[in-house]
């Protein structure tokens, strides 16, 4: 196993935010992190040897490195950003060596040249201006009814990229511009090397939180009516006020409950994508002229029941004016809600990648394009989210209460 004197966990700190952006002609964009992978060795592992060339890691003992989790795992990550001189022209950056460019070398290897990325900030300068820029540029081309790109190199656009008989370690195989003009139509449909020139491009998937929010319940108001005798209501004696001032008095009243609220949220929705967490936040009236106010875990499932279980503890208060001589009665009233009301709701995506670097919401949108399709959705650049519209049924059950005299 070799050692790297730079990893994941040296990410670099000036990677900026770029633009998610379709690239013309292919399934790709750019702004999104990928893992690649060459079709004849679809195990192997696409990444940079301590000396900078590229290679498919072969080694066995290596591969588990690459996981979520380890400490390679950034490692094979690449992504597209646009030159802004050449349209549909690309730099593929690294993300753990973002400040890094991949180029080819003067460095002759197999039939053509090494693939490396240079991460020497002097040479990197070099390569940003003038005829050597044209380098460092890229394009990736989508094979016609596959999932399959190959990879042009704007100076070398007739060279094939590919990999070499040359090892790395004696396992891992170089990749190379191959510039033999001899070897071109082997890498063509159905020639002997066509695989060997062909790469996959897998979206590295954000961690996902959601959180539900503008909860609007379709609710017959007549339900928190006491005058509704279709529902049982209570009625307990709290206090007696007697004046026996020579004025009127006025009294505050206060009352404290304690419920434990159960509330079952059943969401009706096909929306399958997994989460690392979501949250519901809760807003009801729950008391006379008062909010039930919660955040709680639940899981977006269609079908599954969401029982949320709420210790709540309340003060009601009630204003009680008292003429001369009088005696006035201050009463609990309580009726018991239970009812199947439907909801539409908000649910708030953002997302995060595994270094806590928030994602753009076009990441998101990208990530869950098959799970979005037939929703209406939303973009807010402000707070990086996607919001999407949901709906379900709220199982409710639970007191509503008001002071009376």
């Amino acid at each position: 196993m070799f050692y790297r004197d730079f990893s994941s966990s040296k990410l670099s700190r000036q990677a900026k935010t770029i633009k998610v952006k379709s690239i013309q002609g292919t399934s790709l964009f750019t702004g999104i992190y990928y893992k690649l992978r060459n079709k004849r060795f679809p195990s192997g592992i696409v990444t940079y040897t301590s000396h900078n060339f590229l290679q498919i890691d072969l080694d066995p003992k290596q591969i588990p490195l690459y996981d979520r989790g380890e400490k390679w795992y950034h490692d094979d990550q690449w992504v597209f950003m646009e030159d802004p001189n050449y349209p549909g022209w690309y730099e593929i950056k690294n993300k753990v060596i973002f400040d890094g460019v991949t180029t080819w070398s003067s460095k002759k290897i197999g039939s053509g040249y090494h693939i490396v990325l240079i991460r020497k900030q002097e040479d990197v300068k070099q390569l940003s201006i003038g005829v050597y820029h044209m380098n460092v540029l890229w394009q990736p081309v989508k094979m016609k009814d596959s999932d399959y790109y190959k990879l042009k190199n704007k100076n070398y656009p007739n060279g094939t990229i590919t990999w070499t008989e040359q090892k790395y370690r004696n396992v891992s195989h170089y990749i190379q511009v191959d510039l033999n003009p001899e070897h071109v139509n082997y890498y063509e449909p159905g020639q002997k090397w066509h695989d060997d020139a062909l790469f996959s491009f897998t979206p590295v998937p954000a961690n996902l939180h959601g959180k539900i929010h503008s909860c609007h319940y379709e609710v017959d108001l007549d339900i928190f009516s006491f005058d509704n005798s279709t529902t049982t209501n209570t009625r307990n004696h709290v206090y007696t006020v007697h004046n026996s001032t020579n004025e009127t008095i006025i009294k505050q009243i206060t009352e404290e409950f304690s419920d434990n609220i159960i509330l079952n949220f059943v969401f009706n929705s096909t929306f399958k994508c997994p989460f690392e967490d979501v949250k519901l936040v809760i807003k009801m009236p729950v008391y006379d002229e008062q909010m039930l106010n919660a955040v709680s875990e639940v899981t977006l499932e269609p079908g599954k029941v969401n029982s949320v279980s709420i210790p709540n503890g309340i003060v009601l208060s009630k204003e009680v004016r008292v003429p001369v001589g009088e005696t006035a009665q201050v009463f609990a009233e309580s009726k018991w809600i239970s009812d199947d009301f439907p909801f539409t709701a908000s649910l708030k995506i953002t997302g995060t990648s595994d270094d806590r670097e928030v994602v753009s919401p076009d990441v998101i949108e990208q990530q869950l394009k098959n799970d979005l399709k037939g929703y209406d959705t939303q973009k807010a650049e402000e707070d990086a989210s996607l919001n999407v519209k949901v709906s379900g049924i709220l199982k409710g059950g639970f007191w509503y209460r008001r002071l009376v005299v």
